[in-house]
């Protein structure tokens, strides 16, 4: 059992081949993510660990199929919502948004089956790594000669440094780029 987990995944029976697929994805992206399948062993209280893995988790990731939520779904969408804090991302299978409650729609939403679901989930979860992709276009904008695309991409990756505090060696590779394209712009 991990000490963390990044990710809660909510999800009907119904999808259990999908959400294995999911989190297991999610684990080789680095994020650790707390699923029923792995997490619950014989002998365990399941609703006190599910409860307590809601609490702990960063993201509540609820998997929303055909037939909308399931009962489950619902007990753990109510222990989610407690949470000021909780980053709730709702996960559809299909193009169905009726499926969806109205208090969910006003939130970023995976469509699971599309391309670059997967990565467009990874960057949400791991902004770290949506910091290190934004600085590698805008080396190649910069390259390219395209100054202003450059600019704004930068411009993203400092609101992701503002907003998650981050000092680090990304951080420091944002920084680099904007003076290159002053420098590159302005010479």
């Amino acid at each position: 059992m991990k000490d963390k987990y990044n990710a809660f995944i909510s999800h009907s029976s119904n999808d259990k081949e999908l959400v294995l697929s999911l989190a297991t994805w999610l684990e080789a992206e680095g994020i650790n993510t707390w699923l029923d399948l792995w997490n619950l062993t014989p002998g365990v209280d399941w609703q006190e660990a599910i409860e307590n893995a809601v609490k702990e988790a960063e993201y509540f990731l609820i998997l929303i199929g055909d037939k909308g939520l399931s009962n489950w779904n619902i007990t753990e969408l109510s222990e989610a919502i407690k949470y000021d804090n909780k980053k709730i991302i709702p996960i559809l299978t299909n193009k169905n948004l009726d499926v969806i409650p109205v208090f969910l729609r006003d939130k970023k939403i995976i469509h699971i089956n599309e391309k670059g679901a997967f990565d467009q989930l990874s960057a949400l979860i791991n902004p770290n790594k949506q910091l290190f992709q934004l600085n590698s276009i805008v080396k190649e904008l910069v390259a390219s000669g395209n100054y202003e695309e450059a600019l704004n991409k930068s411009l993203e990756a400092i609101e992701i440094i503002e907003k998650n505090n981050f000092f680090n060696e990304n951080a420091t590779t944002t920084f680099n780029n904007l003076g290159l394209i002053y420098k590159t712009k302005v010479i």
